[in-house]
């Protein structure tokens, strides 16, 4: 082997220790073995595997707090709602008793039906004229027993034959319709039970 040999081959020996091409440019040659990925890439597929269980444990819990704030709440402003249609529905029958008593001076009316359609809506549509089973003072879903299943309303007569008096109760038609129960007659006044059925004793709204 001559000296020129001798000196290649300790340049290819020295590029293979060094990691450096032989070549003058000295640039760092591809070191990648068969089958092996970089590290970089890797990493990048270990995070586009989706989220630890400690995460998803998180997200749930969080999740879980914030219902149990917000549904009490929304189910107590439905209650109130509830509750506030009601009154509203018995301050309409107060209005249509006291129109019911001046137009056919009978007194008040004997049921709810009686200021509404009298349970037949033809009695209601011309050419039939109101009377006074049919008066048609009042909306048939307000007369109703059940008004859109969150309040009861019942209408009592007190005296006969000439209805003097009468009583209205609105009660939750279950539980989670309302809290309190209301309670009015022909004094006008409102009045309020959390407990029980309201009554004549109870205090005024």
């Amino acid at each position: 082997m001559t000296v020129r040999g001798h000196r290649q081959r300790r340049n290819v020996q020295a590029a293979d220790n060094t990691g450096f091409d032989s070549a003058p440019s000295g640039r760092p040659r591809a070191n990648y073995s068969v089958g092996r990925r970089p590290r970089s890439l890797s990493k990048m597929r270990r995070k586009e595997g989706g989220f630890s269980l400690i995460e998803l444990l998180v997200v749930v819990a969080i999740v879980l707090i914030i219902a149990a704030v917000a549904v009490p709440n929304l189910l107590r402003s439905r209650m109130s709602a509830n509750e506030a249609s009601a009154v509203a529905s018995m301050r309409t029958v107060l209005t249509s008793e006291i129109v019911y008593a001046s137009m056919y001076t009978v007194g008040f009316s004997p049921n709810l039906l009686s200021l509404s359609d009298g349970g037949a809506v033809a009695n209601c549509i011309p050419p039939a004229l109101p009377s006074a089973n049919a008066a048609c003072l009042l909306d048939s879903n307000v007369a109703s027993v059940r008004r859109m299943g969150t309040f009861s309303l019942m209408c009592r007569r007190t005296a006969a034959p000439r209805t003097a008096a009468f009583k209205l109760n609105a009660d939750p038609a279950n539980p989670g319709s309302g809290q309190r129960h209301f309670y009015t007659d022909e004094t006008d006044v409102l009045r309020v039970n959390i407990l029980v059925a309201a009554s004549a004793s109870d205090p005024a709204l």
